[in-house]
């Protein structure tokens, strides 16, 4: 209780000495370069004061913004107020500090405002028209730009940076800004920045970026083939590269057409850039072929000779000569053999063969004696030993015996012609004997007394049987011919 007392006593006795700084002018926390800090406050003392009132900026350093020598009297205000730029070296965190000194540089009072901000920096939005561009298509930006703080930045240069090339456009008042441009034909093709540069008087500065793609859209075609002329059989490799509009190689598939002479087409799908390997058949068309590749509308043909092959395969087998036509045309031509023996002679057969037909020739059915014989033909396309037969498949002796035998029924069947014809004209004539037999019969049987040269004469019964006998033909023994083939 003593000891409150005491201590009421002091205070009553003791001149109570304040000192109060109000900051109260700071309006916001973020600034950028070219705004103002308008701050604003006072001092109130409960004493005379003669002494100095100074305000410092500290952004890292200390930066003076207001000075003043003020006489203060006691529970006097005294107020302030001050604009400072915005400069470039204050960017950063930044506070306000108010120092009351007096003529001795005693700090009578101090006050610190609460951190602002100050920045040189500017916030950029920029979209495109749409992601995925085509070469040539035409690009359109649009965006928007304000200040760290939120102010609308309404005057600024903007620079479009897309592949290297540089477009230029400005802000208007809203702070938005709009350009356009078109993409190259021979763009490469991929992913691609825009970038965006805002800066206004001030030095403020800012950008961003947006990307987009351009898509690989194929130019040309190029065929390469191993060569340009071909022999039936051979192999043709065919690497068909595919270029994009900045000549960029394609991978991907495409159509492989292969047109014969004759307009004939195969296709096939086939890889781009890489080689593709076939072989010509042996029997393939000679002529002008087409290799022609796809890949959607772009298309691209290249021609190449396929040689005309003439010729053919023989072998002999025994007395047959098989021919093969191996090459790729008709063979229309005459084959000329020679039969070398105890004779010589030539066959000469004319053929008409198709390719890959083959056609038999039978020696033992030319005009040649039978016999031993070694061939060979013109070129030697021919060679081997063939042994013969006669026309009828005989050996020479054996063809005599047959000679001399068809001579033999040669005659037989003359002798049997001649003995038929002489048949013939007996049974004529028994016929016509008969004949008057019967009529007499019916005389007999029909008596006639008179005629016109008188009387008819009796006819006795020995007569009457042998001209029955005539007229019924009754069957003798006959004689037969040497071999027994005559009746």
């Amino acid at each position: 209780m003593k000891r409150l007392f005491l201590i009421l006593t002091i205070l009553f006795v003791i001149p109570i000495v304040y000192a109060d700084i109000s900051l109260d002018g700071i309006g916001k926390q973020s600034y950028n370069l070219g705004d103002s800090i308008d701050v604003s406050g006072y001092v109130l003392e409960n004493k005379a004061v003669e002494g100095i009132l100074k305000m410092d900026l500290v952004c890292g350093e200390s930066v003076p913004v207001y000075f003043n020598l003020i006489n203060l009297l006691a529970d006097d205000k005294y107020s302030f107020s001050q604009t400072i730029p915005v400069r470039k070296s204050m960017a950063g965190e930044c506070y306000l500090s108010v120092k009351l000194t007096d003529s001795k540089n005693n700090v009578v009072s101090e006050k610190d405002s609460e951190k602002i901000s100050v920045s040189d920096k500017l916030n950029v939005a920029v979209k495109v028209n749409k992601v995925d561009f085509l070469p040539g298509e035409g690009v359109v930006i649009d965006g928007a730009v304000d200040a760290s703080s939120g102010k609308v930045v309404d005057k600024a240069s903007v620079v479009f940076d897309f592949n290297g090339k540089r477009y230029n456009g400005e802000i208007d008042n809203n702070g938005l800004f709009n350009n356009s441009f078109s993409l190259a034909d021979n763009i490469k093709s991929g992913e691609y920045k825009i970038i965006v540069y805002v800066e206004d008087p001030y030095g403020n500065s800012g950008n961003s970026e947006v990307k987009i793609k351009v898509a690989s859209v194929i130019s040309k075609i190029k065929i390469n083939t191993n060569k340009i002329v071909f022999e039936p059989g051979e192999e043709l490799i065919i690497t068909p590269n595919v270029y994009d509009q900045a000549d960029d190689l394609i991978n991907g598939n495409v159509v492989l057409e292969l047109v014969d002479p004759n307009g004939k087409i195969e296709s096939k799908n086939i890889n781009s850039n890489s080689e593709f390997k076939l072989g010509f058949d042996k029997f393939a068309l000679p002529g002008m072929w087409v290799i022609r590749v796809k890949d959607g509308e772009i298309t691209n043909e290249e021609k190449i000779t396929v040689n005309e092959v003439r010729d053919i395969d023989t072998e002999l087998q025994g007395s047959t000569l098989f021919i093969t036509n191996i090459g790729n045309v008709d063979y229309n031509d005459i084959i000329k053999l020679d039969l070398n023996g105890e004779k010589s002679y030539q066959v000469n057969k004319e053929v008409s063969i198709k390719p890959n037909q083959t056609i038999i020739v039978d020696l033992d059915k030319e005009e040649i004696p039978g016999g031993q014989y070694q061939v060979a033909s013109p070129g030697n396309m021919i060679t081997g030993n063939v042994v013969l037969t006669s026309k009828t498949g005989q050996t020479i002796t054996e063809t005599a015996g047959y000679i001399v035998l068809s001579v033999i029924i040669l005659f037989i069947a003359y002798t049997f012609v001649k003995k038929k014809k002489v048949n013939e004209e007996f049974r004529k004539g028994q016929r016509l004997e008969g004949k008057r037999a019967a009529d007499k019969i019916r005389k007999v049987k029909y008596p006639q007394t008179t005629t016109r040269f008188g009387p008819v004469p009796k006819v006795n019964e020995s007569d009457m049987k042998h001209w029955i006998d005539k007229a019924t033909d009754a069957p003798k023994e006959k004689n037969k011919g040497s071999f027994g083939i005559f009746d």
